[in-house]
């Protein structure tokens, strides 16, 4: 706790300190012409006098000509240029002092000679970021994510999520439209980055616009726009290497214009590429969540086979798959602003693992470690739908989407310890969703409506081929099978009326949440002993909320405090709570360089049906767990500090943040682990609290002058909880260190370079005893050679160290390849990869009382040959 205290306090200091330095002197103005009207957008430039003609600083006239420039400590004077197309260019020299101007500026009626005009990098109008994809495109890059994963201020995490200085989007827009939801990894790892001109941030976006001038949202989404109205073609790719024979194919038709927009693909593979993160929700993990997004409930698997860590590097080095994937995704535009979308997606996958973990449990009396053999199969077969009806005008906002899924996943594995053990575990889960919301103008204001309906029906079985012993109340069970069955039906709805006030919107919402659960399981022991639950939970919330959004100048203020009557039954017991839930979001624009965001909020939740059975399930062969407590609940406190700093000329993106949480609950994990490695958890009765600090900072910088790019990245983390192991209450502490850094050089003649490293560190306490400590290393350099025009020479190499008290393991990955590009722009590539023919790789994870080191068995030396050509 004292070091959480002098975590916050040195960060609040540190941010204050900024915000003293920021909050200086400033020359405010206004532009009109000779007639006295206001001139917009014209563009204003700072440089001193020493130096008249290098650019220090710059703003844009707003849309009633107004601007701020802030001062700092350039000379006594400085030079002020005022210039817009069509207007005589005008400079002034001021003293480098708080003033305010009024600038007259003159029409001009010279014929302007022919001049070259070089577009800027990037350019920002109002709260639109513009990124000159020529500006950032090599040669190298093949799909736009290639050059959205450069673009400062970016970031594009390893399953595709793109973030704006640090925050997901909202929306994906290609020319304006969101063909693709969440799933717009289909876009980024498909579209050639030659067909896109510029990629546009929305910072500060409204998606509805009959809400534009009322409510601007704090989110941000990104646009994509192309070169030309229309793009329409084929890309066809074939592909195929030893050793083992690998495949690898795909056929990606797509027609892009602003009416009609339709992508759908087809992709085959066993070469080690994870696709199938293309048509999963790239959106799914967003942060702060504010009341006007009522949360879906997700059932997760409870059974499972036991795991091995997958190691964090290319998937290419590790994965032991065979996949067919498919998607058809088409957006018309008819008339009157309506649109309806279908999206449309399938995938077929089997995964094979291999290796060895080596798990210790660190118990209040004495260690117990245990080695383990491990070789697993997965396969998994999804089929996914949807159809979206929507219209979105400034008169109305209306939509409805109407989803399901269904899917079969199986499991298969062997465990070699002392014993042999072979499990499966399958899952059969179906699932419909529909979601509904209008939003239209009413008597100075606007009503909004959202309804959304999920039913789900989840079948699970886990069967172990010998019996497993398990010790439960001094009794010795032999269980080998699990049957578990979950139904949940889910509505939500919500009434909004916002109200303006001058700088002021007020908002009243009346809702109501209900979810019914059924969990049914049935465990038979050897003894003659059978366990069976039949829980049927139901969950009924009604709520009021009030709302207040103020708006002025650059401040934006959100409050909501929502008031719930919670009623949940689970036949035994039923509890009735009012829960109180607050939350704050403040946005302050210090200036067109700096920005701050807080946000703060109290949520609560309770026990759902997979937290309140009472009898053993048999969630793997080595853990046994039951809930014998009563409904639990649990207070969420969230706190979030963020600073944003940016310089566009200079290509600079910095992020500051802390975030700070603490979950408050009635309960304690209590864990029974015997000499063999067999877990037995139950929920006990007792308070608890778990808290957690998180620095995370941000640094890009853009250096035009010399084709270069760096990114770092660093993370602090600092969590405590109690857990009590076997019968022992204890303390446990994790420390978490990850700092990045990313470079990309295109300064050579021919050359690519991209160079990224990351540094990890893991520490875990227990009772004031350290476990052991993990430190993993990874380095990885690119270099791309373009002897000719359409011939190019790949080079890669990736170094790894994994580093804990008795264990000390390093990976060199080496990979050569070539491509040249043919006749009617056929493009042949061969690869040799992993050339050193690294066998095993190492990684780490850590939980409440043990940590568990993973050797993974990696693909052997490779050779792969392809061929890909656009129709």
């Amino acid at each position: 706790m004292r070091d959480i205290r002098l975590s916050i306090t040195f960060t609040v200091v540190i941010v204050l300190l900024q915000c003293s330095v920021l909050l200086g002197q400033t020359i405010e103005g206004t532009i009109i012409t000779g007639n006295r009207i206001a001139v917009a957008d014209c563009t204003i430039t700072v440089a001193t006098k020493s130096n008249p003609t290098i650019i220090i600083d710059y703003t844009i006239s707003n849309s009633e000509g107004k601007f701020i420039l802030p001062l700092k400590k350039y000379e006594d004077s400085i030079i002020v240029a005022f210039s817009k197309l069509s207007f005589k260019s005008k400079k002034v020299q001021l003293d480098n002092t708080s003033q305010q101007l009024t600038i007259s500026l003159e029409k001009s009626t010279e014929q302007l000679e022919e001049v070259l005009i070089e577009t800027a990098p990037v350019v920002q109008k109002n709260d639109t970021l513009s990124y000159n994809v020529g500006s950032f495109r090599n040669k190298a890059d093949e799909a736009i994510r290639d050059v959205i994963a450069r673009l400062p201020g970016i970031d594009v995490t390893a399953s595709g999520q793109i973030r704006y200085q640090g925050e997901p989007i909202e929306n994906f827009y290609i020319e304006g439209l969101n063909l693709l939801d969440g799933r717009y990894n289909i876009a980024n790892n498909n579209l050639p980055a030659t067909a896109i001109s510029k990629v546009e941030i929305l910072e500060n976006h409204q998606s509805k616009r009959v809400l534009d001038s009322l409510q601007p949202s704090s989110r941000t989404s990104i646009n994509l726009k192309l070169k030309n109205a229309s793009i329409a073609t084929t890309l066809v790719g074939t592909g195929a290497g030893l050793s083992p024979f690998m495949r690898d194919g795909k056929i990606v038709p797509l027609y892009l214009s602003k009416k009609n927009q339709f992508i759908g693909f087809y992709k085959t593979n066993s070469s080690g590429k994870d696709i199938k993160n293309e048509i999963e929700d790239a959106t799914s993990a967003q942060g702060f969540v504010t009341s006007e997004q009522e949360a879906i409930y997700r059932p997760e698997q409870l059974t499972s086979i036991i795991p091995i860590t997958t190691p964090s590097i290319a998937t290419t080095n590790w994965f032991v798959n065979s996949t067919n994937t498919g998607a058809l995704n088409y957006l018309k535009s008819l008339n009157k602003n309506l649109k309806v979308k279908t999206n449309l997606s399938y995938i077929n996958e089997t995964e094979q693992q291999q290796g060895t973990k080596k798990t210790t449990f660190f118990l209040p009396q004495n260690p117990v470690t245990l080695e383990e053999n491990i070789d697993n199969d997965y396969h998994i077969s999804s089929f996914t739908g949807d159809i979206t009806v929507d219209k979105n005008t400034q008169a109305i906002f209306f939509k409805n989407k109407t989803s399901f899924n269904t899917q079969q996943k199986t499991g298969n594995g062997t465990v070699y310890n002392d014993s042999l053990v072979q499990q499966r575990a399958r899952l059969a889960r179906n699932t419909l969703v529909n979601k509904f919301e209008l939003t239209r103008p009413i008597h100075k204001g606007v009503l909004s409506f959202t309804s959304n309906v999920l039913y789900n029906n989840d079948d699970e079985r886990l069967t172990l081929q010998e019996p497993v012993l398990f010790a439960l109340n001094d009794e010795s069970l032999a269980l080998s099978k699990q049957y578990i069955q979950q139904q949940n039906l889910q509505l939500n709805n919500k009434t909004t009326v916002t109200k303006r006030l001058k700088n002021l919107n007020l908002e009243t919402t009346l809702g109501y949440n209900y979810l019914s659960s059924k969990l049914e399981s049935l465990l038979p022991s050897k003894a003659n002993t059978s366990f069976s639950n039949e829980l049927h939970f139901t969950n009924a919330q009604q709520f009021a909320g009030l709302g207040i959004r103020y708006y002025r100048s650059n401040w934006i203020i959100y409050s909501t405090n929502k008031l719930s009557y919670n009623t949940i039954d689970i036949g035994r017991d039923l509890t009735r709570k009012f829960t109180f839930e607050p939350q704050l979001l403040i946005t302050k624009t210090l200036n067109k360089n700096y920005k701050i965001n807080a946000t703060a909020s109290i949520t609560n939740s309770f026990s759902n049906a997979r937290e309140l059975y009472d009898l053993p399930i048999l969630l793997n062969f080595r853990t046994l767990s039951r809930y014998n407590t009563p409904i639990i609940q649990t207070r969420n406190t969230l706190g979030t500090i963020t600073l944003n700093h940016k310089k566009i000329l200079s290509g600079v993106f910095n992020r500051f943040s802390i975030h700070y949480s603490k979950k408050a609950l009635d309960r304690t994990l209590s864990s029974l682990t015997s000499d063999t490695g067999i877990i037995t958890t139950q929920a006990i009765d007792r308070p608890n609290v778990a808290q957690a600090i998180t620095l995370n900072t941000a640094l890009h910088k853009e250096f035009y002058k010399y084709d270069t790019s760096l990114k770092i990245t660093g993370s602090k983390n600092y969590a405590t909880t109690t857990v009590i192991l076997n019968n022992a209450l204890s303390k446990m502490q994790n420390n978490n260190l990850s700092l990045a850094l990313a470079t990309t050089y295109s300064g050579i003649e021919k050359f690519v370079f991209n160079y990224d490293t990351r540094y990890t560190q893991q520490k875990t306490r227990i009772a004031q005893q350290a476990l052991e400590t993990f430190t993993s290393q990874n380095h990885h350099l690119d270099i791309t050679y373009f002897p000719l025009e359409k011939t190019s020479i790949e080079a890669s190499a990736s170094y790894n160290t994994f580093k804990a008290t008795q264990t000390l393991n390093n990976n060199l990955f080496v990979n050569l390849g070539a491509s040249y590009t043919g006749t009617k722009n056929i493009k042949y590539s061969i690869s040799f990869n992993n050339l050193f023919n690294e066998e095993a790789f190492v990684t780490a994870t850590s939980s409440t009382f043990f940590v568990a080191s993973n050797t993974y068995k990696l693909r052997p030396r490779n050779v792969f040959f392809s061929v890909s050509f656009k129709l």
